[in-house]
């Protein structure tokens, strides 16, 4: 259901401020044709991850007796099936055939936000977000890594444009297809399932189980043997001790920083940040329902910094990006939408990466504000804007509330 208050009525009486969308898309266009072009140039010597996600359905497959409930790939067990078939390719030809796929997930993924925060918006606009998310260093990293963040993204964007149009059961399906990676799309999922559309849901589930099903009965697993395997294993690995070094957008690293350098109360400070924000989210989307497009910005943003990531995973962050676009478009929230798009900027450089990996400064070097700044620049990014537009919706609910109690006082007189 697309949001009236962020579609403009060309009836009314008062135009919104033509934005210079068309000068900046041009400003990006040559940036943008460079860093697609390394990220293409370089993907059949660098895709790494996606060597490992062929050598983890073919272990599945081929030699089941090796896994152990206990084996914590980064990805659920039921992954593993879905990563089977990409040995039905050649070696030598799957870098270059992901390629294909990632550069059409994409173009999906600007289509599809646009379908979902854009009806209306001028063709500038559009040309402008597509250059503006091709600059992104989460970008280049999925397309030379051989990553399925895009892909992910691109499934749960379809997702949410399949059920506006009413049909539940194709979009549980993609849904299901994106919990191949539920740090991004399980926020997602119980969101839809507190919005009650149980078929989509449900459908979800039942991909997710069949896949789980082909596993156990494959390497004589059974079904929660290899699950609470992996989930105690994955939070053992979650709260343990991880660098700062990798361009990670979750918050467990800050928290750690701030509690002076303690594992375990760091760990506890972002579970507690991650519960509290669930019970804000649940508090104000009841009260603010109709504001589904903010939802999801809120949601993908939340799913950035609530759960370990890599760089490659803040791809994610479009949908916070189409909403400040869609606003800046309707004179909505100018300010903030002006700043997190100034903000999500940052993620062209992708700091902690650049002063780490590309310049090569080591902590000691990085022990001061300005250094911390640095290695924090994208979590700190990502937050910032969550926490913004949850007060955001905050104040707009007051104002609401506001208004109809003047209403109801001026009906009375």
């Amino acid at each position: 259901m697309e949001n009236p208050a962020t579609r403009f009525d060309p009836a009314g009486p008062e135009r919104p401020a033509k934005r210079p969308w068309a000068w900046l898309a041009l400003a990006l266009a040559l940036p943008a044709l460079v860093s697609l072009g390394y990220g293409i140039a370089t993907a059949g010597a660098r895709s790494f991850d996606l060597r490992l996600f062929r050598r983890l359905g073919a272990v599945w497959w081929r030699d089941s007796a090796s896994i152990s409930p206990k084996l914590f790939p980064g990805y659920p067990p039921y992954a593993l099936v879905a990563f089977w078939p990409l040995n039905a390719i050649p070696a030598e030809a799957l870098p270059w055939v992901w390629l294909v796929v990632n550069v059409a997930a994409c173009g999906a993924v600007v289509w599809l936000v646009r379908m979902i925060w854009g009806r209306g918006w001028s063709r500038s606009a559009v040309l402008f977000l597509a250059a503006y998310f091709a600059v992104w260093a989460p970008v280049r990293v999925t397309l030379r890594t051989g990553q399925i963040s895009l892909v992910i993204l691109a499934l749960i964007l379809g997702a949410e444009v399949v059920r506006r149009s009413g049909r539940q059961v194709p979009a549980g399906l993609l849904l299901g297809a994106a919990l191949v990676k539920p740090s991004l799309a399980g926020p997602f999922l119980l969101y839809w399932a507190w919005r009650r559309e149980w078929r989509m849901v449900g459908t979800a589930l039942a991909v997710v189980t069949g896949l789980t099903a082909a596993y156990c009965i494959h390497t004589g697993v059974w079904p929660w043997v290899a699950m609470s395997g992996y989930l105690s294993k994955g939070v053992r690995v979650w709260s343990g001790k991880h660098g700062y070094f990798e361009g990670t957008t979750d918050i467990r690293p800050l928290m750690e920083t701030l509690c002076g350098g303690s594992d375990w109360w760091g760990w506890v400070a972002a579970v507690a940040l991650a519960a509290a924000a669930l019970a804000a989210m649940f508090w104000l989307f009841r009260h603010r329902k109709e504001e589904e497009n903010t939802h999801l910005a809120i949601l993908a943003l939340f799913s950035l910094w609530a759960v370990y990531h890599r760089v490659y995973d803040s791809v994610a962050a479009l949908p916070a990006a189409a909403l400040f676009v869609a606003d800046l478009e309707a004179e909505r929230r100018v300010r903030l939408a002006a700043a997190g798009l100034a903000a999500l900027g940052l993620l062209a450089v992708s700091l902690p990466g650049l002063l780490t990996e590309r310049l090569g400064l080591t902590a000691g070097q990085l022990d001061s504000p300005w250094g911390f700044l640095g290695l924090h620049a994208d979590r700190l990014v990502v937050f910032g804007l969550f926490l913004a537009l949850l007060i955001t919706l905050r104040r707009e609910r007051r104002e609401t509330v506001a208004d109809h109690s003047l209403e109801k006082t001026n009906s009375r007189r």
